[in-house]
Parts: structure tokens; C-alpha cells; sequence
């Protein structure tokens, strides 16, 4: 199964690729997912689509149209509209995120203890804490705390104090990072990050 919702959020040059476009072989073997959340913005209009076997697709109808209701005829015009309408503003945002991302990464790696590497696409980071972890400031918040995760201790924090929502890495199998998005405005982007860079520095006291 081939997970297609970033397809057109790339950056660097890199051109998008899945199983099925490598061989006719894997082709026939692959099943491709998508929809309009991510590439048109529309995340709350809930539409997803696939593509592969036709007997999978069949049998995968006869299921859902038994247990599911189906999407409303609104969101379905809207999603047709995206994707059969001029596409100018799919590569317009796409460039945004690709500042963005630019500006996200420099400004965690300019922190002291922050590691983020730079993401080939989407629009999320993952900056490791490992060095932010054992400061002294943080090493008594584990003490004081009975979160056993740092990653969920040190969002808990962020969120409460410094008013910065992110994701524990834990969720992704890495205590030792987190996820923050940046599908917003750089000046949101800017302020979020300095808000962590002051969590830090509170905890390098």
C-alpha cells in the first residue's frame, strides 16, 4: 500500500515516485492512496480516494458501503473541482513551504542543543533534543514529573508554559525528538520557535 497524500509537497528538485510507477509487476501488486487534505489544503472536507485491483476495490465497496456513510455531494464537487482546476496554486504553495521549511531548520539548528535535519518534503520537522535532555533544568523536571517520556514531558511543558503546541516523538518511535509543523505563516513560525528557544534556555539555567 502506497501512502501518496505528500505527493506534490517536495522540495530540492526531488520528483515523486511509489511502488507502482517503478514496474509493471509492483503495479499490479500496490495500492495507491490519496486525497485533498494535504496538496489543496481541504482537511476538513474528507475525501480520500484509491487506486488498484479491481476485485480489491470491489469487495473493499461492498464493505464500506454497508458500515460507512458516505461523503457529502458538497465535499465531493469541492475535492473534483481542486483537482480537476488549474493547479498554478499547488506549486505557489508548495514554494511557500519550501521557505518555510528553510526557515524552521535554521532557526532549531541555531539553538543551542537542537538538531533538526532538513525534510525532503511535507510540511513538518523533527528536531532531536538529546543534548536539551540532559540539562540540568530538564533532569529535575523529569525528577519532579511521573511522565516517563521526555518527549511527552518536554511538549507538556512547551504547551502549558510557552504556549507552543507539538507532537512527542514517542508517537513515532523517538523519544529523543518531537514534530512541529509548519504549515502556518513565518512570522507564527518565528514566534513559535523563539518560544521554544526560551523553554531551553530556561533549562540551561
Amino acid at each position: 500500500m502506497s501512502d501518496d497524500i505528500y505527493e506534490k509537497i517536495v522540495y530540492d528538485g526531488f520528483s515523486f515516485s511509489n511502488l507502482a510507477m517503478l514496474s509493471p509487476e509492483l503495479k499490479e501488486r500496490t495500492f495507491v492512496i490519496n486525497g485533498v487534505s494535504k496538496t489543496y489544503s481541504m482537511t476538513g472536507w474528507r475525501i480520500g480516494y484509491g487506486a488498484g485491483d479491481i476485485r480489491i476495490v470491489r469487495n473493499m465497496d461492498t464493505i464500506q458501503s454497508q458500515s460507512t456513510s458516505n461523503p457529502s455531494s458538497i465535499s465531493q464537487a469541492a475535492a473534483e473541482a481542486a483537482i480537476a482546476g488549474d493547479q498554478a496554486c499547488v506549486e505557489e504553495m508548495r514554494k511557500a513551504f519550501e521557505e518555510r521549511r528553510n526557515v524552521i531548520v535554521s532557526l532549531l539548528n541555531a539553538i543551542p542543543g537542537v538538531k533538526c535535519n532538513k525534510p525532503q518534503g511535507a510540511f513538518y520537522v523533527f528536531p532531536y533534543l538529546n543534548e536539551v535532555y540532559k540539562t540540568p533544568g530538564f533532569e529535575k523536571l523529569k525528577r519532579e514529573s511521573s511522565e516517563n517520556s521526555s518527549s511527552k514531558l518536554f511538549c507538556n511543558v512547551l504547551l502549558e508554559k510557552y504556549k507552543v503546541a507539538a507532537v512527542p516523538g514517542v508517537a513515532f518511535g523517538e523519544d529523543n525528538a518531537l514534530r512541529l509543523s509548519y504549515a502556518m505563516g513565518e512570522a507564527d513560525i518565528k514566534r513559535g520557535v523563539e518560544r521554544i528557544a526560551e523553554m531551553i534556555r530556561d533549562l540551561s539555567k
